[in-house]
């Protein structure tokens, strides 16, 4: 009996913290940062590093929007194997996903075009783990936005947790 009591808050941490990974994947990290008491506040700098992040970014994004899925494949292929990351040790593989992302206050037309982007990816290459991942990004972060209209947030979208 006892250790059927001390299993389920383990099992209630061991999800908490599963689910938090993808919590916060599209905030900017001076958003996820909380401010310490008596340091000045956390602000967002513009450098070099983040410069090259925002371009690398918009590159992927463009090759999205015109859904030139070759080309995202062939990037998405080089990145992992190089397994690069960026001077702030971000992986850019993790920023060329992020970068495939809408915003959540997009309106609902946007979400579709996202949407037929993505079904035409994966037709294009249904082999693609590229295309696939991508995917699955776009229902969470679909689905979490929905959320976000609601009172009922979950954890793994920025609720509870956050």
């Amino acid at each position: 009996m006892k250790l059927q009591i001390l299993g389920l808050p383990f099992i209630i941490a061991a999800f908490s913290l599963t689910t938090l990974a993808s919590c916060h994947r599209n905030q900017p990290a001076a958003v996820v940062e909380r401010d310490v008491v008596g340091l000045p506040p956390i602000k967002e700098t513009k450098g070099k590093i983040t410069t090259e992040i925002w371009e690398f970014r918009l590159k992927t994004r463009s090759l999205y929007n015109a859904s030139k899925f070759d080309e995202l494949e062939a990037l998405a292929a080089q990145i992992r194997a190089d397994r690069t990351r960026f001077g702030n040790g971000s992986w850019k593989i993790s920023q060329f996903y992020e970068s495939l992302a809408c915003r959540p206050d997009e309106p609902e037309s946007m979400w579709q075009l996202h949407e037929r982007i993505h079904e035409n990816w994966d037709a294009a290459k249904p082999r693609s783990i590229t295309a696939y991942v991508a995917h699955a990004e776009f229902f969470i972060d679909y689905a979490c936005s929905r959320n976000r209209r609601t009172s009922n947030r979950s954890a793994r979208c920025g609720g509870a947790f956050a």
